[in-house]
């Protein structure tokens, strides 16, 4: 009988060490979320990373929208319109062509406030998600 009761406690005993062990694996997985990984440089735009109403993403008239779009692309794509008024664009895009991230970050609150030359500013959404991407340090 004795041999008997020692190999239940050596069962329970292996069972729970088995439970301690898994245990935290079981918490994590149940815990685990997708993590979305904001915009960035090369990171594109989506409702996931900026989650506003997906019209205020592609402007009346605009060819392009910023869903599916880099920073990169917004700054650098001479073919990349977010705005129905291609004129006003051209004139940064043809400066912006060689940016990178580390030459257009400290920019930005230039390339915010300008009006290109009277045309009119820069869509508010554009101005929110590059503020936002300085503000974590322009990530890629």
């Amino acid at each position: 009988m004795k041999k008997s009761v020692f190999k239940n406690i050596t069962q329970i005993g292996v069972l729970a060490l088995v439970f301690v062990i898994t245990l935290p694996g079981f918490i994590m997985a149940g815990d685990s979320q997708t993590v979305v990984k904001k915009h960035g440089w090369k990171t594109p735009i989506t409702t996931e990373n900026w989650p506003v109403d997906p019209a205020k993403l592609h402007l009346a008239g605009a060819p392009h929208s910023l869903i599916g779009l880099t920073l990169e692309q917004i700054v650098t794509d001479p073919n990349i319109q977010i705005r129905p008024d291609a004129a006003s664009c051209m004139d940064c895009h043809d400066w912006a062509e060689e940016m990178t991230a580390e030459s257009f970050c400290p920019r930005i609150d230039d390339f915010i406030t300008t009006d290109q030359d009277g045309e009119g500013p820069k869509p508010q959404v554009l101005k929110d998600i590059l503020i936002d991407w300085k503000n974590r340090n322009c990530p890629d």
